[in-house]
C-alpha cells in the first residue's frame, strides 16, 4: 500500500513537472520601436540582423519606429522565422527557472537598440562605434533622461524662465556631444539610438523616484550637477576624438 501511495506522489509530481514546463512559455512580445534593423528599399521592407545574408550585409541601418514612417514593412521570410518576436516567461516558468530547471531566456534585443544575434554576425547598433565609447553614449542618454524627466515633472512648471533655458541647453549640449561621437566613427544611426534610448530611460519608474528623491524632479543640484558632468565628459570625450583623429590621419 505504502509502495503504491510512494508511486502515486511520484506520478503526481511528474504530472505538476510536466505541467509547468508545458506552460513555462507565457507568450511572446514584439521587438519594441527603437530596435535597430536593416532597410532594403528596393523590396520596401526591413529585417532583423538574423535574418541577413552576405550580400545584404551593407544595406543602411534605422530604427523601427523610422522604418514604418517610411512606409516599409517586415521581411515576410524574416517575419515567419520569429526574429521580431522574443518569448516571456509565465509565472510557473520563472519559477521552474529560479530553481534551475529552465534556462535563462535570453533576450533578442537589448536596451540600446542593439541585438543578441547568432556568431558572426555584428549588432546593428554602434555598429562603427568601439564599446568603450558606446558605454559614454548610454551613460549620456540616461543624463540626457534626467533632464526629459524634470522637463515633463509638474516641478518644471514652477521654475523661472532663465533656469528653464539653462536645463534646455544641458539637453543640448548631451545632443551635440552624441552627434560628434557619431560623426567621428561615420556612425549615422549612434544619434538615433541615443535618443531611443533616452526616451525609453525616462519612462523607467525607477529612474523617474531617483529624480523625484535626488533632485525634487528640477531642484538646483540638478543644473549643478549636471553642468558639472557634462563639463568633464566634454572635455574628456572632445580631446580623446581630436587625438584619435591625429592617430588616424597619420597612417
Amino acid at each position: 500500500m505504502t509502495k503504491k501511495a510512494d508511486f502515486l506522489k511520484t506520478g503526481l509530481a511528474g504530472l505538476l513537472l510536466l505541467f509547468f514546463l508545458g506552460f513555462g512559455i507565457e507568450s511572446s512580445v514584439v521587438a519594441p520601436e527603437y530596435a535597430m534593423v536593416l532597410v532594403d528599399p528596393l523590396n520596401r521592407v526591413y529585417l532583423a540582423p538574423q535574418c541577413l545574408s552576405e550580400t545584404q550585409n551593407r544595406l543602411a541601418r534605422t530604427t523601427i519606429r523610422e522604418a514604418r514612417k517610411a512606409g516599409l514593412q517586415p521581411d515576410p521570410a524574416c517575419r515567419d522565422t520569429g526574429a521580431f518576436r522574443q518569448d516571456t516567461r509565465s509565472l510557473s516558468g520563472m519559477l521552474l527557472e529560479n530553481i534551475g530547471i529552465l534556462d535563462p531566456l535570453k533576450p533578442r534585443w537589448n536596451k540600446d537598440g542593439s541585438w543578441n544575434v547568432k556568431p558572426g554576425v555584428t549588432s546593428l547598433a554602434f555598429n562603427e562605434t568601439p564599446e568603450p565609447m558606446r558605454k559614454n553614449v548610454y551613460a549620456l542618454a540616461e543624463a540626457g533622461a534626467v533632464l526629459q524627466i524634470c522637463f515633463e515633472s509638474p516641478a518644471y512648471k514652477t521654475l523661472s524662465n532663465k533656469k528653464a533655458l539653462e536645463l534646455h541647453g544641458l539637453l543640448i549640449r548631451v545632443g551635440d556631444l552624441v552627434r560628434a561621437i557619431g560623426k567621428h566613427y561615420n556612425d549615422d544611426v549612434l544619434y538615433t539610438t541615443h535618443e531611443m534610448s533616452k526616451a525609453e530611460m525616462s519612462s523607467d519608474p525607477e529612474l523617474k523616484e531617483y529624480v523625484k528623491d535626488k533632485y525634487h524632479f528640477c531642484d538646483e543640484p540638478l543644473l549643478t550637477d549636471m553642468h558639472s558632468y557634462l563639463t568633464e565628459n566634454e572635455n574628456i570625450i572632445t580631446d580623446f576624438l581630436k587625438n584619435d583623429a591625429k592617430k588616424s590621419g597619420s597612417k
